[in-house]
């Protein structure tokens, strides 16, 4: 279906603060004032630690932020960002990863919250990024979604995600053969443009809500007689909770550059999709894709718009990575509803990525126990300190805590996968005994 609009957004004012935290961090907690009273590690309002950085910024990126600060005004001003402002905030995100910007928090009166990842079905829902993902030569950054072919992969997003060839890749396993066939890296791209461009319209409208401004417990009825509750915009609460509930300096420097930087990037995403129309498919067809849908229409109100951005773009992302394409491949959200075929293809040619879903991902919790997904966790400690040392491995996973099932794993313990990836090897290999993962699939 055409949509033949482009992406509208009321003026507001907001805030995000985006990041990704890898498994195993330690959340910091600090102790926060309020007026003349003192709340000791009020967890409510943490401040999380920084995410780690696995490709340290360069003094041009630096620089390129810094002028951004100075040429913007602040973000809880009403004054609108100007030209100067935008082309400065374009010179800084089009150099940024675009794993970078996966999660997005907030404050309000009642603490930290997570933002609904719109739309569903990211991979930031189910595994953080991590060093394994940033080691490629080249990681999908900014500038490879918004540049002047947007126009023609819009036609080419069509033309494939409708091919047949194309659309059967589904439901098997990866066929990097296909790649070039299906157009896998501009189906990437668009999806990630059309990804990108319903987030950051969700964000901004989700974080101009009103919300009482008061950070006090809930006013009595005696206080509400002699005073009105006074209501903000969830930027101005959330700023309000930093300087108030936040005692440390450097967290609370921390906490009011991440919103600035949250927000400018949703806003400045939403300014570059402003000027296109969208394409995308008819509605989909699929069972799952349908409850998935209805699920969105519920939270959303049944935007239908929204819906359809949300099944085209996992289409697109699904048959792109079905072919191979690496930055789909990692960007995918595989889950028990991903056909064995790929996850078993994952097991051989990803041995590290599959290991951190079926370790990490509460999406596997029905087919895997607790215990089982911690083998998988100590497994993939043990493939990343072997790619990039201890260092690395240990600042994703927690050494000491998987100290049991490392050790079992290097006395030539297994870990199982799922039993429906077991099936497809069992049947592919006419072998008779469930798949246990050891020397060749490692």
């Amino acid at each position: 279906m055409r949509v033949d609009c482009k992406w509208v957004l009321v003026p507001i004012v907001a805030v995000a603060q985006m990041t990704t935290v890898a498994s195993g961090t330690t959340e910091i907690v600090e102790e926060s004032n309020l007026g003349e009273f003192k709340v000791h590690a009020d967890v409510r309002f943490r401040v999380l630690p920084e995410p780690l950085e696995y490709r340290a910024e360069s003094l041009k990126q630096r620089e390129a932020w810094k002028q951004a600060l100075e040429l913007c005004p602040p973000v809880n001003s009403p004054e609108p960002l100007g030209s100067d402002c935008l082309s400065a905030l374009s010179k800084y995100f089009l150099d940024e990863p675009v794993w970078d910007y996966g999660r997005l928090r907030y404050y309000d009166r009642s603490g930290l919250h997570n933002t609904i990842n719109f739309p569903l079905g990211t991979r930031y829902d189910a595994l953080p990024f991590g060093f394994d993902d940033y080691a490629l030569d080249e990681i999908p950054l900014w500038r490879d979604i918004f540049d002047e072919k947007l126009e023609q992969r819009k036609k080419v997003f069509l033309q494939m995600a409708t091919k047949p060839s194309c659309l059967e890749l589904k439901s098997k396993g990866i066929r990097e053969d296909m790649a070039g066939h299906c157009a896998a890296r501009d189906l990437y791209k668009y999806s990630t443009y059309l990804h990108a461009c319903a987030k950051a319209e969700h964000r901004l409208i989700a974080l101009d809500k009103a919300a009482l401004s008061s950070i006090d417990e809930v006013p009595s009825r005696y206080e509400k007689s002699m005073r009105e509750i006074d209501v903000r915009s969830t930027l101005d609460v959330s700023l309000r909770v930093i300087e108030n509930r936040v005692k440390e300096p450097e967290l609370r420097n921390l906490a009011r550059e991440r919103m600035e930087k949250g927000y400018l990037h949703a806003f400045w995403v939403w300014q570059q999709c402003q000027p296109f129309e969208i394409e995308l498919l008819p509605d989909a067809q699929d069972p799952i894709d349908n409850m998935i849908e209805r699920a969105i229409g519920r939270l959303l109100g049944d935007n239908s718009v929204l819906s359809a951005v949300a099944h085209s773009r996992i289409v697109a992302l699904e048959i792109a990575a079905h072919c191979g394409d690496e930055w789909a491949v990692r960007s995918f959200p595989i889950s028990t509803f991903t056909p064995p075929e790929f996850l078993l293809d994952l097991v051989q040619k990803y041995p590290l990525l599959a290991h951190k879903h079926f370790g990490f991902s509460h999406r596997f919790r029905l087919q895997l126990r607790r215990d089982e997904q911690r083998l998988h966790q100590a497994k993939a400690f043990l493939l990343l300190e072997e790619l990039a040392g201890s260092e690395v491995a240990r600042a994703e996973y927690d050494e000491s805590g998987l100290r049991t099932e490392i050790d079992y794993l290097l006395a030539g313990g297994e870990v199982k996968i799922p039993a429906s990836v077991a099936g497809v090897h069992r049947m592919s290999n006419e072998e008779n005994n469930e798949l246990q993962i050891d020397g060749p699939l490692e």
